[in-house]
Formats: C-alpha cells, sequence, structure tokens
C-alpha cells in the first residue's frame, strides 16, 4: 500500500537509510523489521542481566533468581529502583555500567546487521534503556512527558536524526504508541518546546499511522513524526530507543540543529563501546531526585567514555 506524505524528501531519506531491512510495515515517516533470533537473544539476555544487576546492587539485602521474566516476577522491586527517570530511561550507575556496555555491545551488532552505519554522521551514547509504567500518574502531565504528543525535536533532538526504537518485553495491547503524520511541520515548531503541548495542535488533521509491533522488531522513526506513550493497563513494558544523525541533511535541517550533540559520537567511537572503550558514570545508585523537576533540553544524566584497560569497562 502506497501511503501519501507531505515530506517526500524525509520519505525518501528513510526509505534509503531502511534498504538493508526486509520490512513488515512502511510508512513514508516509519518503518519496521525484524532482528535476527540469535542477535535479539543475545540483546535479551544482557538486558536481563542488567535489570538484575541495577535490583541486586540497590536490593543488596534480598535474593533474586536471574531469569528472563523479572519484569513478571519482580515488577514492584523494578518499579521501585532509583535510578529510573519520569520518563522511563534505567539510567547505569558507577555499579551498573558493565553490565550496560554489554547491552550497548548487543546493540551495535543489530546495526552493523542492518549496516546503519554508513547514514550516520554520528550516534548518541548512552542507548536508553526505557521501562514504561502503565500506572496513570501526576509526572505524566509533566512538560516534556512521552505520554503527550511530541516530536523528537521538542525534546532538544537535532531534526537530521532518525531514531531507532526496539521493543523488548510487553504486549501493546496494555502500553502502545500513537503515532501522526503531521500536514505541515511549521518553521516556529522546528526548535525545543518547553512543554510539549505548546506543538500538539499540529497533529489535526494528520494521518494516524497503524502499527503493529511487537518484540524483536526494529523500528525507524524520522522525528517529523508526532508520536505518544498511550498507557492502557497498570503493566510493564521495556524498549531501547537511542537515535543517530544523518550524513545527508535536507528539508531546512540546519534550522533545527538540536541541543544535545555533546552525547553523540562518530560512529568509530559509538561502535567501540563494550568493546575498546567503555561508559563509564561516577554516579552511585542512589536515589533519582535533581532532574525530576528538570526541563532543560539536555540528557538526564552525564557520562564519560574511556579506554578500557586489562578488561575493565568501569575505570
Amino acid at each position: 500500500m502506497i501511503h501519501k506524505t507531505a515530506f517526500p524528501s524525509r520519505a525518501k531519506r528513510l526509505q534509503s537509510i531502511s534498504q538493508e531491512m526486509t520490512l513488515s510495515q512502511s510508512y513514508p515517516l516509519l518503518k519496521i523489521g525484524k532482528i535476527k533470533k540469535e542477535l535479539f537473544g543475545e540483546l535479551i539476555e544482557n538486558v536481563n542481566r542488567y535489570i538484575y544487576s541495577n535490583l541486586t546492587k540497590f536490593y543488596s539485602g534480598e535474593k533474586f533468581s536471574h531469569d528472563k521474566f523479572l519484569l513478571e516476577t519482580q515488577p514492584e522491586q523494578i518499579r521501585g529502583l532509583p535510578n529510573i527517570t519520569p520518563n522511563g530511561l534505567i539510567l547505569p550507575k558507577q555499579s551498573t555500567c558493565s553490565e550496560y556496555n554489554k547491552v550497548h555491545s548487543s546493540i551495535v551488532k543489530i546495526v552493523r546487521e542492518f549496516k546503519l552505519g554508513q547514514y550516520a554522521e554520528s550516534l548518541h551514547a548512552p542507548i536508553n534503556i526505557r521501562l514504561i509504567d502503565g500506572n496513570k500518574n501526576d509526572s505524566d502531565q509533566r512538560p516534556h512527558s512521552s505520554t503527550k504528543m511530541h516530536s523528537d525535536i521538542w525534546a532538544g533532538e537535532p531534526s537530521n536524526s532518525i531514531a531507532i526504537f526496539i521493543p523488548i518485553y510487553g504486549d501493546k495491547k496494555n502500553i502502545d504508541v500513537k503515532w501522526i503524520e503531521p500536514l505541515t511541520f511549521p518553521e516556529e515548531l522546528k526548535q525545543p518546546l518547553s512543554d510539549f503541548n505548546e506543538g500538539r495542535h499540529i497533529v489535526v488533521g494528520g494521518t494516524r499511522y497503524n502499527v503493529d509491533f511487537s518484540p524483536g522488531d526494529i523500528i525507524l522513526v524520522d522525528p517529523y513524526l508526532i508520536h505518544a506513550t498511550n498507557k492502557v493497563k497498570d503493566l510493564l513494558r521495556l524498549s531501547i530507543d537511542f537515535r543517530f544523525i544523518t550524513r545527508s541533511v535536507i528539508d531546512n535541517d540546519l534550522l533545527a540543529p538540536g541541543t544535545r550533540q555533546a552525547n553523540y559520537l562518530t560512529y568509530e567511537e559509538w561502535s567501540d563501546i563494550g568493546g575498546g572503550l567503555s561508559l563509564t558514570s561516577n554516579s552511585l545508585l542512589t536515589q533519582f531526585s535533581e532532574e525530576n523537576s528538570r526541563q532543560e533540553n539536555t540528557y538526564a544524566a552525564k557520562y564519560g567514555i574511556k579506554r578500557v584497560k586489562d578488561g575493565k569497562q568501569c575505570l
């Protein structure tokens, strides 16, 4: 089925980027492919080790079974982890960065499988290991809540960035994502916004993407596609997302250069994390606080990149 779009040059760019993928669903500003079973299996194992490490380091007096169903068996303990931001990022900390780097290494293999590096000027680090809680609460009304319709541009991402989403765990019937392609994208909205609601009117009359995704999919998204988390049931969903800045520049991309360039690395550096390089943190696994009220268009925490020595990934 051919879908009309108001942004043909952006659709053409995304089509080119996704050409190594066998697409299960294809929209002008969104493409979905399938990750090889062995690569996705390795990713699941490393994500589970990361969650297990967070649980055992924070709840030091408790014992946990190291299985792949931690989100089913330990939902309340996971909800209680101190390093989860209001938008669900499970932030790497000093005591868990080793496990994070293994997750990153698995993502590098997936990026290589689809030959995405050739299109990337730079990639964001860290990748986001994101836990979405179906519980509706007051934080959903925050200015930059992911439950509000938004473009990544409004959160400070460059307009020539491509978002990659990888569902890990959870049923989309319980926590879904709404996707709407707007009819236009006014220049005054090609910048960070203090509140996502300032731009929500552009979805009026737009095209709804009826996207069906499941664990093991890889989803590529242009930032002109407006989206929001839709909470249906009180359950957990786990996914990974990150962004890369494209080599090609189109449609006045330079009008929205973004505010997060400090978190982007060259492909060579980014793809060496978990190998010769290690993402590091000086922050302890303690209660997340200062970012609860933050509205800056920067990343939620600060990290370093160091060369691995003697096989140690956290230095």
